[in-house]
This record gives structure tokens, sequence and C-alpha cells, in this order.
């Protein structure tokens, strides 16, 4: 006697159900087979790819941990490896929404936006017939980083412990930033064809590849909680460079992707880095010092003490950057004013200065 055996369907949990066949998710959930022409919408997904989904929110719904594949090399990821990251993705974009674990939806963003956020093409491109990440980082792990966007952590700039997710888009955006603003950055000799790390790598070696490397970690780690970003790019000096769009947050950006550790910016509010995204750029583009004129005015006009103390104190690099990087950007009455304020600090604080400080506190001492 022969048995056959006859595959059944796993059953999509109902709320989930309800988001799969939303006409406004519906487009945007969509997978590529490497060797199609288009990607294909979940209505049209194979009973396998769709049960994978199944089951990877009936994970989520019972607190288990998503695990990501074995790659056998994760710089060119076979199908199986991208299908499962690809449904990683989308099943924790939808178990958030559905299960209300953020303050903010997927649905009060633009359409443009949700493509950003769960669009297959935003994950992978295709290339003579293989996946190839999309962004400048892999997001080899989707649920690390939604665990490290949703769990209280250490943030060594402010000297604390909280979660890097608050209660609004913006104030996550500030908390990421926050928690980025001591990486340290890796000086490739061409970023932009740097080869792309893993975002836990970075995070766990505290090391980025520069403005590319950065803004695709901010822009994989926001999506994780569905919040919209899309990586950038702008010429400054004759040479090309990145950011981020935070679309989910009023179209704001930064000047660079490096801003967040930009040593003469760390005396700068995080929430201070973020300026309108159409402002900026027409002014830059009428002005290729425009960037260095803003850092300069920001170094300005936030003088933090430890920070100056931290490098004049330590060591003379301090005055070897600012006649460097700031000085050329200042009037003669801006750059004295800054100059004297600088050598306040230095005479009445450098006797008691002390490294095992915290090293960037958020209070900024303005110069009268």
């Amino acid at each position: 006697m022969i048995i056959f055996a006859i595959a059944v369907a796993v059953a999509m949990p109902a709320k989930y159900e309800r988001l799969v066949t939303d006409a406004r998710l519906a487009r945007v959930i969509a997978w590529q087979d490497a060797n199609d022409t288009h990607a294909h919408p979940y209505a049209n997904w194979d009973q396998p790819l769709k049960d994978m989904l199944a089951r990877a929110l009936t994970t989520l719904d019972g607190g288990g941990r998503l695990s990501p594949p074995t790659f056998r090399d994760a710089d060119a990821p076979t199908t199986d490896e991208a299908r499962t990251v690809y449904v990683q993705r989308v099943a924790i974009s939808l178990w958030v929404e559905a299960n209300h674990a953020v303050g903010w939806s997927l649905f009060d963003a633009s359409a443009r936006a949700r493509e950003d956020m769960i669009g297959f093409r935003h994950l992978f491109h295709i290339q003579n017939g293989r996946y190839v990440w999309a962004e400048r980082v892999k997001d080899l792990d989707p649920y690390w980083a939604f665990e490290f966007m949703t769990r209280p952590q250490r943030i060594p700039y402010l000297a604390a412990e909280r979660t890097i997710a608050g209660s609004t888009p913006e104030d996550t955006v500030v908390g990421l930033i926050d928690r980025l603003r001591t990486l340290v950055h890796h000086a490739a000799d061409d970023e932009m064809n740097a080869p792309k790390p893993p975002a836990r790598q970075i995070i766990d070696g505290n090391i980025t590849t520069g403005c590319w490397g950065t803004s695709g970690l901010i822009v994989t780690l926001l999506r994780s909680i569905n919040i919209p970003a899309s990586q950038v790019t702008h010429t400054l000096n004759g040479s090309t460079h990145s950011s981020v769009l935070f679309t989910g947050i009023g179209n704001k950006t930064m000047t660079h992707g490096d801003d967040p550790y930009n040593q003469f910016l760390l005396a700068v509010l995080s929430r201070d880095l973020l300026i309108d995204n159409d402002a900026v750029w027409a002014a830059m583009s009428n002005d290729p010092e425009r960037e260095h004129r803003w850092h300069a005015e920001k170094a300005v006009s936030c003088i933090n003490a430890r920070y100056v103390l931290a490098l004049g104190c330590a060591s003379p690099m301090y005055s070897r950057i600012v006649s460097k990087e700031i000085d050329p950007y200042l009037s003669p009455a801006e750059k004295d004013a800054f100059h004297r304020t600088v050598d306040v600090i230095i005479q009445t604080s450098c006797p008691t200065f002390s490294t095992a400080a915290p090293a960037f506190p958020l209070q900024c001492w303005t110069p009268r």
C-alpha cells in the first residue's frame, strides 16, 4: 500500500490575515525569486512561503525568538536564506503592528514609506540571478534588530540605561542617535564600496564603515520597529557621502551620516542633529562648504565643557583640530569669542579634570 503525505497549510492567525489582505499592505508585502522579472504580492506566494510567514508569526505570538538562517556565504545568500530573512523581516513588522508594540502604526506612513519598511527591494536587489543586499549593512538577523531597539541597554553617551524605542518615532530616532554617539569611524579607503558588514557586527564591535555603514545601520534598525527611513547620497567637496532621510518624522535628515560621532558635534544634543531635509540640501547645493559651516556653528553655539577638557587637557589635539576644522568657518569676532570661552574652561577646570567622569553630559555651556 502506498501512503501519500498531504501537505496541510499552516493557519495564519486572524489578526495577521487581516493585515496581509489589507490593500494598503498587500501590494508591498512581495517576494521576488532570483530568476523572476518582478516581485509577487502575498496573495500570489507559493504555499510554503505563506506557511513560513504563518509559523514565524505564531512563534512571535508565543514569545519565541526567530533564529536567523545559517548562511553559506552571507555576501551571496541563497534563495532559501534570502526567503527566510525577508519573511522574518515582514513577520516582525506585522507582529509589531498587530500587537501595538509601539505607539505608532504602519498605516500612519505613506504608501512609499510602507514600501521602504517592508518592500522586497529595500532588503535585496537581484543581479545576474543572485541576491545582493540592498543597504550598506547586511540585515542577517531581523529579530536581533528588533530586540536591540526594544530592550533596556546602557547608552554610553548618556551614562544611563534606557530603551531606544520611545513614545514617538522622533523620540526613537533621537534615542538611536544617542546610542550611536560613541561609535568609532573606521577609515576605509573607499567607504562607498567597502564590504557591507552585518548590522550586529557594527554594534558589537562599536566600529562603523563611515557614513555609508552608519546610514545603512540606522535605516535597518528603524525598520525593525516600523519607522520608515531611507539612505540618501549627496556630494560634498567633490566626494559622494551618505546620510539618512527620516521620512517617518517629517522629512528630516542629518548633514552627514557621520554626524552622531563627529567630534565637533558631541556636545550637541542628538535631537539638534536633525534638520529639515529640503532646507539643508538647498543651502548646501549653493555652498559646498555648508556642512562644515553648520558643524562650526553648532560647535560654537553649544560648547560642552567636559568635551573641551577631554581633548584640551589630555592632549594638544583640541587646538590642532579647532584651528583646522572650526576656525576657517568663523568670523573674526566669532573666533575670538570661541577661543576666549575655551581658554576660560581649560584654565578654571583642567586642574580638577578627571577622565573617570562621564565623558559627555548633556549640559551645554553657551558663551556670552
